[in-house]
């Protein structure tokens, strides 16, 4: 079943991977960025975690 979410007056609606996540957020203040995931999966995938080590990268 999919949530079908509406943007009101001072939102917007915003997706990623390829529409499967979708973010309802403000249009002032604080947004949703990519940056978050991108340095999951370097951290998970690229960066050593699958090997045993991990590092806070400052998140």
């Amino acid at each position: 079943m999919r949530l079908e979410l509406q943007p009101g007056p001072g939102e917007t609606l915003d997706a990623i991977c390829g529409g499967e996540v979708q973010v309802l957020q403000r249009r002032l203040g604080y947004r949703f960025t990519l940056d978050p995931l991108l340095l999951a999966h370097f951290a998970v995938f690229e960066g050593g975690a699958l090997r045993g080590r991990l590092m806070d990268l400052g998140t």
